[in-house]
C-alpha cells in the first residue's frame, strides 16, 4: 500500500474548526473519491499541527484518483475554499507499507 503521511499546520487557533470540518465533510468525501483515511492525529507539542495519513492500493491509483478528487466539484465548491484557509503550511512524506489498523471503516 502506498501511503501519504501528512502534516498540517493550521492557523493559529482553527484546530478545533479544521478537525470538525476533516471529520464531517472532508474524510467523508476522500473515503468516496476512493482514498482511505486514517482518524485525525493531533499534535502533543504543538496545538496548531495536525497528522493524518490517507492510503492507495498503488502509485497509479494514487494518480488517477487524486486527480479525479482534485478535479471534482466537491474539492472546488465545497472543501478548497474552507479548507485551504485554515492551513498555514502542510508536508507529505510518501511511504510504503501496510497500516490497516490506523484507517476507519468505510461509511
Amino acid at each position: 500500500m502506498i501511503l501519504e503521511i501528512r502534516t498540517y499546520r493550521l492557523q493559529p487557533g482553527l484546530r478545533d474548526e479544521f478537525l470538525n470540518f476533516f471529520t464531517e465533510v472532508n474524510a467523508p468525501a476522500l473515503r468516496a473519491g476512493g482514498m482511505r483515511v486514517s482518524e485525525p492525529m493531533t499534535d502533543l507539542d504543538e496545538p496548531d499541527i495536525v497528522h493524518w495519513i490517507r492510503g492507495f492500493s498503488s502509485l497509479a491509483d494514487r494518480d488517477r484518483i487524486k486527480d479525479a478528487f482534485y478535479d471534482s466539484d466537491i474539492w472546488h465548491n465545497e472543501i478548497e475554499p474552507i479548507v485551504m484557509p485554515m492551513i498555514v503550511e502542510m508536508t507529505v512524506k510518501l511511504v510504503e507499507g501496510e497500516m490497516p489498523q490506523l484507517f476507519l471503516a468505510s461509511s
